[in-house]
């Protein structure tokens, strides 16, 4: 696959390079899924726990009642991190097992190719497409596509939850998460590019370094150390430029995404306080309100985190097909 035909697919495309090596692990894979859904459930029910103890504290309910429900937040806490640990633990294993079987792949396949290919390309350059692509691709494999699908299920239950508590602040949970779903779809094509020309970077570099390492005592024979040293500097300095870009554009995301969080926050506790000072809501329900809109921030950031995670690894598929 060539350098523009790599840049311009799309994650669709690589779909059956996907579940060609996470078939065999599949078991493995629906446990992870349903082990998300889990944690999904723990974090929406938690805010509704604390809701409770809040509004019946603040009317003097029976400290049995409080320290019940106190025992249930700590339980359900509890919980959500065991779930957590689980979900870390499967996903790792679900990664290896899957990276290793498209090494073993790719080294099987370079042994095969005849030997124009291998002097074509320096042993650094496979090297990196074997170990430093494939290692791209090991988040990829284990929870991408059920982070992403889980995180986007918690945005909308808290939406849904947002809606049934006040309608205004259900709008601005949707502007929010609209505003992030945008500036995702605008950066996704640029941010995809500018990561495989900085692991094209990387492969130049690290080719060249196991192509000179190899014939260092020629080089120095022969003087010619100022001119591997000016190559070098050349590859690096192209390596930062194509870094940095990639890094760029991923924190311009960021950003843009952490300010129009920080606008609904002020509008929910606007709204909040205003219901409180009218008697609409308790204090347990603007409580909820922040939390949830809080809430909305971890996974759009998670989500956020997946698809650059998921530009890299298309690029890096790119690269290894």
């Amino acid at each position: 696959m060539n350098k523009t035909q790599a840049q311009s697919n799309t994650f669709s495309e690589y779909v059956p390079f996907l579940t060609r090596y996470l078939r065999p692990r599949l078991r493995w894979v629906l446990l992870l899924a349903v082990m998300l859904l889990v944690s999904i459930g723990l974090q929406l029910a938690n805010p509704q726990i604390v809701r409770t103890f809040i509004d019946a504290a603040m009317a003097g309910g029976a400290l049995r009642d409080l320290i019940i429900t106190a025992l249930l937040f700590l339980g359900v806490a509890l919980a959500g991190q065991a779930v957590s640990l689980a979900v870390t633990y499967l996903a790792q294993n679900v990664a290896w097992a899957a990276t290793n079987a498209l090494r073993l792949d790719l080294a099987l396949h370079c042994l095969r190719l005849d030997l124009s290919f291998h002097k074509a390309r320096t042993p650094g350059e496979l090297i990196e497409r074997v170990d430093g692509d494939v290692s791209e691709l090991a988040n990829f494999f284990s929870q991408m596509i059920v982070r992403l699908l889980g995180n986007s299920l918690l945005v909308l239950g808290i939406l849904i939850l947002l809606f049934r508590e006040d309608w205004r602040v259900g709008l601005i949970g949707a502007a929010y998460v609209l505003l992030a779903a945008v500036l995702l779809r605008q950066v996704q094509k640029p941010a995809t590019k500018a990561w495989s020309e900085s692991r094209q970077a990387h492969a130049r570099l690290f080719g060249f370094l196991g192509e000179k390492l190899v014939g260092v005592e020629d080089i120095r024979a022969n003087g010619g150390e100022p001119y591997v040293m000016a190559r070098l500097y050349r590859l690096m300095r192209a390596l930062l430029h194509k870094g940095r870009g990639a890094e760029l554009t991923g924190s311009l995301t960021f950003i843009a995404g952490y300010s129009a969080f920080m606008v609904a926050m002020i509008a929910t506790l606007a709204i909040g306080a205003s219901l409180f000072s009218r008697g609409l809501v308790t204090i347990g329900t603007v409580y909820l309100l922040m939390v949830y809109v809080n809430k909305l921030e971890e996974p759009l950031k998670e989500i956020q985190r997946q698809i650059a995670d998921l530009q890299r690894a298309v690029a890096s598929v790119g690269r290894v097909s």
